[in-house]
């Protein structure tokens, strides 16, 4: 900055050395969604969230017209993830599982299907990635409970190769006793475990407000799982329905959780919006 110049009056500019910074900021948020002359905690943590994000995503574009050094990393956004294969099964109106998506491997156990049916010809993504992984953890609280080897529900660990049990390959440790850490879930269970959640999600918001949700879903899943497989017609039968009950009551619960987690977002929402009209 030039202070002097000849035949001119001296001055200095000081409105850079005057300003406030954090008033600055202050005043952006308060002009958030209106003006809010006392924001919140929770608003000023949401409205400086905003800022630093859009700060965040606008660097790239700004770096070059400061003294940045630009990086080459790609923020992840909705049209990244676009291409993401998804699961995608053929379902009727009742929730039932379309024959054309079975092609069953059959085996000399005692717990063969009826038919040729069974193993969904999809692409893989991280739902069934997770299903096989929550499969897992039902045949696990099953042999704890029963301790039974004739139901046909754990495979052994070095048979894991699917794509499909990444998250169990990854978290399998060899110190690890046999009867400890995570199961590899046979073909059979993770089918069966299939069957029934797209049941609750077909059935479920149609019944939740009724009785015996609990009483409905599995009536419809062993009507389903019976026509494609004979677990609950051997001696295993009382394990199967363990799991059966385990499945859905886990699924209740984190539905109803989800479903009270938004509500009371939205009334916290509302409440907030209402605050501000006041002023307060």
């Amino acid at each position: 900055m030039q202070i002097y110049r000849p035949n001119k009056d001296n001055f200095l500019m000081t409105n850079r050395l005057t300003q406030d910074i954090l008033e600055n900021l202050f005043s952006v948020i308060r002009q958030k969604n209106g003006y809010n002359r006392n924001p919140t905690a929770p608003t000023f943590r949401c409205g400086f969230g905003h800022i630093c994000t859009y700060s965040l995503m606008k660097c790239l574009t700004t770096c070059c017209n400061n003294n940045c050094e630009s990086d080459d990393d790609e923020f992840i956004t909705v049209e990244v993830l676009k291409d993401v294969p998804v699961e995608n099964l053929i379902l009727s109106e009742n929730g039932e599982l379309s024959n054309e998506n079975y092609v069953h491997e059959t085996t000399g156990s005692d717990n063969s299907s009826k038919s040729n049916e069974g193993i969904y010809d999809v692409d893989l993504s991280l739902e069934t990635c997770s299903i096989t992984y929550f499969s897992g953890y039902l045949a696990k609280k099953c042999f704890d409970k029963f301790n039974c080897a004739n139901c046909n529900l754990i495979k052994p660990n070095e048979h894991l190769a699917d794509k499909k049990e990444l998250l169990i390959i990854h978290k399998v440790f060899d110190h690890v006793q046999q009867s400890q850490g995570l199961k590899a879930p046979s073909d059979e269970l993770t089918q069966i475990v299939t069957i029934c959640l797209n049941i609750f999600k077909n059935t479920f918001p149609k019944i939740k407000s009724s009785k015996q949700i609990l009483k409905q879903l599995l009536h419809k899943a062993e009507r389903q799982i019976n026509n494609h497989f004979l677990v609950l017609q051997n001696s295993c039968k009382d394990h199967y329905e363990f799991i059966l009950q385990l499945l859905f009551r886990t699924r209740i619960y984190k539905e109803c959780k989800w479903i009270n987690a938004n509500l009371g977002k939205r009334g916290y929402q509302n409440a907030a919006k209402l605050r501000i009209f006041e002023n307060k």
